[in-house]
């Protein structure tokens, strides 16, 4: 439905990683960045706000959710599955950004998002303004934070050995980062 990649297998520019925490566990997706837009009503409402004719969602762009939500939560993290990123594939991304030279060559394989079920929360962080501000689209009851929750994250909400950036004791965010 959503995947898009290009010829190389590298992300399509719209497929973004993310994580997932449910139950106290934490799985990588990568996937178009609208699927992680929990709230599309109220995303579509600011744009009306905005102005700008907006056609009427629908959900079945979605897998028929429109809302992400404590009703609809885990038909969508069941629905989302084709689109987790399985050991095979973590460690090409790792090999990947091990290699690199530059954040700017790998920065499309770190996350953009941390969506925490458990505490109800969806913290962003990612380098290219204009883009949707997924934080702000949180259902009732959820918040939404712009964070640099790759580094800023405590170890009880996301683990050292979930942070697959860090390999071998390095942390490849602050490596690659360091160089510009």
């Amino acid at each position: 439905m959503f995947e898009k990649q290009n010829d190389d297998g590298s992300l399509a520019d719209d497929n973004v990683i993310v994580a997932i925490k449910n139950n106290n566990n934490i799985e990588w997706y990568k996937e178009d960045r609208e699927i992680w837009v929990l709230d599309w009503q109220k995303w579509s409402d600011d744009f009306i706000k905005k102005g700008f004719d907006c056609t009427e969602d629908d959900p079945n762009d979605r897998f028929g959710i429109l809302i992400v939500n404590d009703n609809t939560k885990e038909e969508f993290l069941k629905k989302i599955q084709p689109f987790k990123i399985n050991n095979s594939k973590l460690e090409s991304i790792k090999k990947a950004i091990e290699k690199s030279p530059s954040w700017w060559d790998v920065s499309e394989l770190f996350p953009i998002a941390f969506i925490d079920f458990d505490l109800k929360k969806l913290s962003a962080c990612y380098p290219y303004p204009g883009n949707t501000p997924i934080e702000r689209y949180v259902p009732d009851g959820w918040s939404g934070e712009f964070v640099d929750f790759m580094r800023k994250f405590d170890e009880s909400i996301l683990p050292k050995n979930k942070k697959y950036w860090i390999i071998n004791d390095i942390d490849y965010l602050d490596k690659l980062s360091s160089l510009f």
